[in-house]
């Protein structure tokens, strides 16, 4: 048992270390809004605003927590490896369960004791910090959702990314029952309150987590094949497919076979990632059905999606090379006669086209939304976070827009150089929230001096700037996977 733990220790490392760099990155964001607020600076509302921002982050590691559980494994070999051992695999999974909630645990209890401590010292009372744990099964309740299905898909999937990206689009059933709660329920209906809600998370994450538990118990690390082997011919199509198949890969050694195989990489990612992107329409034409106007709800509808493509995009890029290079894929590659530079554009390509398309149409909604509900498009105003709610959308759509492009280019980056999905996707989402705190510091401070830029003329120069930065960042990142051996 005690080799049991140390492997999951080095299995769960990466997520640690992802953990540890969104727990210090939220301090740091908090720090950024703190110090750009004209009410004044002051070290505990640092400390308070990031123990705040870890309650969110720390769902995103429930998630890859959950996804790294079977399918990290089943995508470097090591599962068949681990089935080749005499070890039982109730020890297995019972040394998977220990490990990881006590990994989650850990950053819970911190951020809730720093939370805790900080706003006893800020003078709230009891009464308040009561309310406040209340609110925390909540979020709590959310992690145990995120881990309990991607843990259950990780038993399926070989791929880690997409079972913790399927357990985070997994909070949007439930959040959107609330909000279609809020409107048919009074605000003191117990619905609305969240308890059923808590409720269902919690239950249908202990179901994930033990569903998950007895399929590898029972069918082991191929779980997947063992259950497609029981399914009747119908459900999972003809045997043999290689007709069809063949008809539809392209010929080697073209820029069309790099594409397919890159975007059988991503697509699983590319699919739930859309799914996410047009969850906030759905709400706004729901509510515009139920209260009409539509260009204001849609309005909000596409902030949300463009503030949504921050996470999308980091997981979209983050995994793509890590996934190669722990699947061997990049070996068979690199023994292939084929240019470093055609396989760099088709890896970059293929998920940088379908980010570019989605980042282009939410800021295009959201610039003929803004303009049907209130015609006047404003590109030249000032943007700080203390005037969050008075700020004009199309600026702040700008803003998120710019911190979306940046996580992509940053994930990338952190992708070609460590090859650790986790890693590179949080350093990724992580470079989204700090771009736009560095625009809404920039912006308030231009706006306050008058030696500072114009609005417009921040607004320009910072995406400018930001342009250059993403350009940079995947030139390196290609340099880099290409000048790195393949067998390192």
């Amino acid at each position: 048992m005690k080799h049991l733990l140390w492997k999951d220790l080095r299995l769960f490392g990466d997520v640690f270390l992802a953990g540890v760099a969104l727990v210090l990155a939220s301090y740091l964001i908090a720090f950024i809004l703190v110090y750009s607020d004209p009410q004044g600076f002051a070290w505990s509302k640092v400390i308070g605003g990031g123990a705040s921002l870890t309650r969110f982050t720390s769902i995103l590691i429930c998630a890859l927590m959950g996804g790294y559980a079977f399918a990290r494994e089943a995508e470097d070999g090591s599962a068949l490896f681990l089935a080749s051992l005499p070890a039982n695999r109730g020890r297995v999974v019972a040394s998977k369960v220990l490990v990881s909630f006590t990994l989650v645990a850990a950053f819970w209890c911190v951020s809730l004791a720093v939370l805790l401590v900080t706003m006893r010292a800020m003078g709230v009372e009891w009464m308040g910090l009561q309310m406040m744990l209340v609110a925390m099964t909540g979020y709590i309740s959310s992690g145990l959702l995120v881990f309990g299905v991607a843990w259950l898909l990780s038993v399926f999937l070989q791929s880690a990314v997409g079972a913790a990206f399927a357990g985070l689009l997994a909070l949007a059933p439930v959040y959107l029952t609330q909000v279609a709660a809020r409107w048919y329920f009074p605000s003191d209906s117990p619905i609305f309150l969240g308890w059923t809600a808590v409720s269902f998370m919690a239950g249908a994450g202990t179901m994930g987590v033990l569903c998950g538990a007895w399929l590898y118990i029972r069918y082991g690390a191929c779980a997947g094949e063992s259950l497609s082997a029981l399914l009747p011919a119908w459900a999972i199509g003809d045997a043999d497919l290689s007709d069809r198949v063949d008809s539809r890969r392209p010929r080697a050694g073209t820029i069309r076979a790099l594409v397919w195989k890159d975007y059988r990489v991503v697509r699983l990612s590319l699919a739930l990632g859309l799914c996410i992107i047009v969850v906030p329409y759905g709400v706004a034409a729901g509510a515009s059905a139920l209260n009409g106007d539509p260009a204001v709800h849609m309005r909000g509808g596409a902030l949300a999606s463009i503030a949504l493509s921050v996470v999308v995009f980091a997981f979209w890029s983050g995994a793509q090379m890590a996934h190669e290079n722990a699947t061997g894929a990049n070996r068979f590659l690199a023994s292939l006669p084929i240019p470093w530079l055609k396989a760099q554009w088709s890896r970059v390509g293929t998920p940088l086209v379908p980010a570019a398309v989605v980042g282009l149409t939410n800021v295009a909604i959201l610039i003929l939304a803004h303009n049907a509900a209130s015609h006047e498009l404003r590109f030249d105003a000032a943007f700080s976070w203390s005037m969050w709610n008075d700020a004009p959308f199309i600026v702040m759509g700008l803003a998120l827009a710019n911190g979306a492009a940046l996580a992509f280019a940053a994930s990338w980056f952190a992708s070609a150089y460590y090859r650790r999905p986790a890693l590179s996707i949080v350093l990724g989402i992580l470079a989204g929230p700090v771009t736009v705190g560095l625009w809404a510091a920039g912006s308030g401070w231009c706006s306050e001096s008058d030696r500072g830029l114009s609005p417009l003329a921040f607004s320009c120069t910072f995406t400018f700037l930001t342009a250059a930065t993403i350009a940079t960042m995947l030139a390196a990142g290609c340099t880099i996977d290409a000048r790195r051996p393949a067998y390192d």
